[in-house]
């Protein structure tokens, strides 16, 4: 049976509220009425004859509107030129819808001259808003939105140009398709921060799930961004041909379907993206209902889910449940993942502003350089930390598979390796150690084999007080290809002076070890 209501948590402060004062969440739901507004369905990213697709715009425009969609963006390669001839090259966009179509506007919206939009209410079953758009397809394929920009084949131009183009023009814009290319994070992210009037978002479903990286890459994105400044996810179908149809789709929330709401709304983030395997049309994914913010909890209302898993910006899973309280990760963001049988719902990224700084230095591992056989100083140096044994520091995207793209990562394959970073600890204070950990399914660990996160502390003369404290573990045999969370807490004791964050792989018995672990973004907060 599906879940029809929300099971509020209620989290009992078992530390001094002032810890906690200062926890900020940006919610992307704030603004909404969800008594007043309507949840109004979107494809953003289609394509017709008049490029390299199969029906014409009327057609194309007909099998929305008749599938309850709202909001459409009819997006042709702008380097396709009318008719579908690849031949003549030139920069067009698929409109005015009224070339195609019987049907008159009964608003269009115009600005310095040029039509950016219309709304047809005799489409649809409340309506469709056209969205004048195009796929700028010269450099990285980004969807330009409101705007008539388009462009012939010109090596002189690049993405600035686009960007450039469609800020002073008005428009949106939103990156297609990223797992197509091989650009890290901060490429994205220097673009976005330049141009920040005119992007809006990042596809992270395309085509079905064309590219299944890229919710991962999208949280890699939104991890280098301040939490009050990220960058929204969207799913669109891409659609060339009938097999492309219904499976990806958008809901806003919107107190009407008009060009301005949906621009705010854009750039609010106040909506959900589905993925829907099946293209039913009908929209069967898990719907969002309300989002209530309390204090340092965040519930979702929702119907029609089996599921809510939540996720940290290093897309692991932190959390089971309607209600999540944030004080439990240490993440910038944090996001929801609604399931049923049809299909999967995404919430925007809710961004976390704690006041509270990482004591670790490059707790990203993202200062490092080089592959050794024993992590020998003079081939791997990660800065801040000491290491020892079999492994290597590495980047996603030089043929290590497992970490999410941009990211950088430790690799070990063998027991009794270990890395460590000693940082200052006052007795009596609590403080929360993490790590991100995954076993690939390349090399899969054996259910002999595990990574553990421990914690040391020591006195002013640099001797251990008690013994090693294991926090938690990483066990072979288990689910590969996740990325999880070890964490816990641990109170520093009477006389300590400093604590040892540390992380050692280890064996049952000797000659027992198999396969190899990867971890990354380590973390200690003082609670």
């Amino acid at each position: 049976m599906k879940k029809t209501t929300c099971f509020i948590l209620v989290a009992f402060l078992l530390f001094p509220s002032s810890v906690f004062a200062g926890i900020r969440i940006n919610n992307p739901y704030g603004e909404v009425n969800f008594e007043r507004f309507g949840r109004y369905k979107s494809n953003l990213h289609t394509h017709t004859s008049e490029s390299d697709g199969e029906f014409d715009p009327g057609k194309v425009i007909s099998l929305y509107s008749g599938n309850n969609y709202a909001v459409l963006a009819i997006a042709d390669h702008d380097v396709c030129g009318p008719g579908g001839n690849w031949g003549n090259m030139q920069p067009e966009t698929t409109w005015p819808w009224t070339d195609w179509i019987d049907n008159e506007a009964s608003v269009i919206n115009i600005r310095e001259g040029i039509q950016r939009s219309a709304f047809f209410s005799d489409l649809g079953q409340d309506g469709v808003l056209a969205v004048r758009g195009n796929e700028l397809s010269e450099h990285h394929h980004t969807g330009s939105y409101f705007s008539d920009l388009g462009y012939i084949f010109n090596p002189s131009i690049d993405e600035h140009d686009y960007f450039s183009d469609i800020e002073d023009s008005g428009g949106l814009a939103m990156f297609f398709h990223p797992g197509r290319y091989d650009y890290p994070p901060f490429w994205y992210n220097s673009f976005i921060d330049t141009y920040r009037e005119a992007i809006f978002g990042i596809e992270v479903y395309n085509m079905g799930d064309r590219y299944p990286g890229d919710r991962a890459f999208w949280d890699a994105v939104n991890r280098s961004r301040e939490p009050g400044d990220l960058i929204w996810g969207f799913s669109n179908d891409d659609m060339h041909t009938s097999e492309h149809l219904f499976r990806n789709y958008n809901i806003h929330f919107l107190p009407e379907v008009t060009e301005e709401s949906l621009i705010d709304n854009l750039k609010t983030g106040a909506l959900t993206f589905s993925f829907e395997p099946g293209g039913s049309g009908d929209a069967l994914a898990p719907k969002l209902d309300r989002v209530t913010v309390d204090g340092t909890n965040i519930t979702l209302s929702a119907s029609g889910y089996d599921s809510i898993y939540w996720y940290d910006s290093a897309t692991a899973v932190i959390h089971e449940g309607s209600t999540i309280d944030v004080r439990e990760t240490d993440s910038v963001f944090v996001r929801a993942v609604l399931q049923n049988s049809s299909g999967r719902t995404y919430t925007q990224p809710f961004g976390i502003e704690s006041g509270r700084s990482p004591i670790l230095e490059n707790h990203y591992f993202g200062y490092g350089k080089g592959h050794g056989t024993y992590m020998d100083p003079e081939t791997v140096a990660i800065d801040g930390w000491m290491f020892w044994g079999g492994g290597w520091w590495a980047e996603s995207g030089s043929g290590d598979p497992a970490a999410y793209k941009g990211s950088h990562m430790i690799k070990r394959w063998e027991p009794g390796t270990g890395i460590f970073q000693d940082f200052s600890a006052q007795a009596g204070q609590v403080y929360s150690l993490s790590l991100r950990a995954i076993d690939n399914e390349e090399e899969p660990m054996n259910k002999y084999s595990s990574l553990v996160l421990c914690v040391e502390w020591f006195d002013h003369n640099e001797e251990m007080i008690g013994s090693k404290v294991e926090i938690d573990s990483l066990r072979g045999g288990g689910d590969l290809d996740l990325w999880v969370s070890l964490s816990g807490t641990a109170s520093a004791p009477q006389g300590v002076s400093y604590g040892r964050f540390l992380v050692v792989t280890q064996e049952e018995g000797d000659d027992l070890w198999e396969g190899a672990v990867y971890y990354d973004n380590a973390s200690v907060l003082l609670r």
